[in-house]
């Protein structure tokens, strides 16, 4: 016995504009200064890829700082990036290999952090960042 063909639908999928949620933010191409004022929190990423990868930390305007940017750092293949001179605020995290053959980039989304505690994540490259709590 044969089975019958499946129905099928004359349906067309057309591409949907993705909106870029900085893309209003007048902070997003800014540096964050060397010096930041204001109550220092401490962040540990920890990437188990088995390369070195690039990682950046954004300080979203609107918070209790006066400033708002991000800083970008390297972290090396299986290590731990300790960072503990930031502010208390709400921060995106994104990790990425810029490798065309290995690449990936995830992010944490924004996590508010505040100085009750060593904000801890990890990277899953194919993933997300996520709070290891």
């Amino acid at each position: 016995p044969t089975p019958p063909p499946l129905p099928t639908l004359d349906v067309t999928a057309s591409p949907m504009a993705t909106a870029n949620p900085y893309a209003n933010d007048p902070c997003v191409n800014q540096v964050l200064p060397d010096v930041l004022t204001g109550q220092k929190i401490k962040i540990r990423i920890y990437s188990p890829v088995d390369k070195t990868i690039n990682v950046s930390v954004y300080l979203q305007n609107g918070g209790t700082q006066s400033v708002c940017g991000y800083r970008s750092y390297v972290l090396p293949a299986g290590e731990t990036l300790a960072i503990n001179d930031l502010v208390v605020g709400c921060y995106s995290i994104w990790a990425w290999d810029p490798d065309p053959k290995d690449y990936f980039m995830v992010t944490n989304g924004t996590t508010c952090m505040n100085d009750s505690q060593v904000w801890k994540f990890d990277i899953f490259p194919n993933s997300s960042i996520k709070l290891n709590k």
